[in-house]
């Protein structure tokens, strides 16, 4: 088994110190390499509020780190002691975080090239010296190996909402590439930081999330997926494995806080209904999830849930998504 690599920050006050020792292995396909970088940029308004459509153009696998990271952030404590297994107190629960399509843009403009041109750099830089020429973005000067243009200003290419980044290079899959993020210190804290929004950008086996900050309200129903099941094995040093079973985890979050749990929540399934049961968190804020079994035809499904007040969210609010044992181009995640 490959260990993961160790992650990096240039953030002066992280308690690790820059190096970190991430304390878990993967399988030999799934090694993974997690940087990170703390610059964080001036914040704005942002108008739509973000949290009931389904985001425009995010694949599947981006959308499941999406669900994921709101779902660490319900409930810190938890992944802190049972999955990372560090020596260090969690930060406490934070809002949910509304799905970006300005920073999903970015991060998938940094994925893309990096896969394409470079390797994934410890100080998150491009390839090259980025600006933009007729409206897109591209490079404008050559640079050294990590020499480009840095992640604040890159990102401010798209939105100036910019607050950190998290990346991995050598994941396969969105469950253990937020595993990998989770087992990292600096990574796990820029995931349950104060941020509002996320953008995921996934290409080949690069991934980066990038983060951001504005005035906006956390959505009280944010967006939902079906994931596999991670499996940890071990006391000491933890490893983990996806469970090859033919079920899926379908999780949505919920977030009210003082208002209580909601009424109803569960996904209709190819028809059938499937209640989901709180998971991680509290019940005014947290993850509620339930299993599915999935097989390998593609089969609609929608989350439904009525809050503490009575009003009902469905996501996504108008189609549906899909699910199939293995999500590839012949079965669309998202479905007009």
């Amino acid at each position: 088994m490959l260990p993961l690599a160790a992650a990096c920050s240039d953030d002066p006050t992280a308690e690790d110190g820059g190096a970190v020792d991430t304390g878990v292995t993967t399988r030999p396909d799934d090694g993974a390499t997690p940087t990170d970088s703390g610059t964080r940029t001036d914040t704005g308004s942002r108008s739509d509020g973000g949290g009931t459509t389904p985001p425009d153009g995010w694949t599947y696998d981006e959308r499941v780190v999406l669900y994921l990271t709101n779902r660490v952030r319900t409930d810190p404590e938890y992944f802190n002691t049972q999955w990372a297994a560090r020596d260090t107190s969690a930060p406490a629960p934070s809002p949910p975080l509304h799905d970006d399509d300005p920073l999903q843009q970015a991060a998938r403009f940094q994925a893309e090239h990096i896969d394409a041109d470079c390797s994934l750099c410890t100080n998150h830089a491009s390839c090259c010296v980025l600006g933009r020429v007729d409206g897109a973005v591209q490079c404008i000067e050559p640079a050294e190996s990590c020499g480009g243009t840095g992640p604040g200003a890159r990102v401010a290419l798209w939105s100036p909402h910019y607050t950190t980044e998290n990346g991995a290079q050598g994941t396969r899959t969105p469950e253990n590439t937020v595993m990998a993020w989770i087992n990292s210190g600096v990574h796990f804290r820029s995931m349950n930081g104060s941020h509002r929004l996320l953008g995921v950008g996934r290409s080949g086996t690069i991934w980066v999330q990038d983060y951001g900050n504005d005035d906006s309200e956390p959505p009280a129903f944010a967006h939902g997926a079906h994931y596999r099941r991670m499996i940890i094995e071990g006391t000491i040093i933890r490893s983990f494995s996806l469970d090859p079973a033919e079920v899926r985890m379908f999780g949505v979050t919920y977030y009210a806080p003082g208002a209580g749990a909601p009424r109803e929540a569960y996904v209709l399934f190819g028809g059938e209904r499937h209640d989901l049961s709180l998971t991680h968190g509290s019940a005014d804020h947290g993850s509620y999830e339930a299993e599915v079994p999935v097989g390998a035809a593609c089969t609609a499904y929608t989350f439904h849930l009525v809050d503490s007040a009575g009003v009902e969210h469905v996501d996504p609010p108008t189609g549906h998504l899909n699910a199939a044992l293995e999500m590839d181009d012949t079965c669309p995640f998202v479905a007009p």
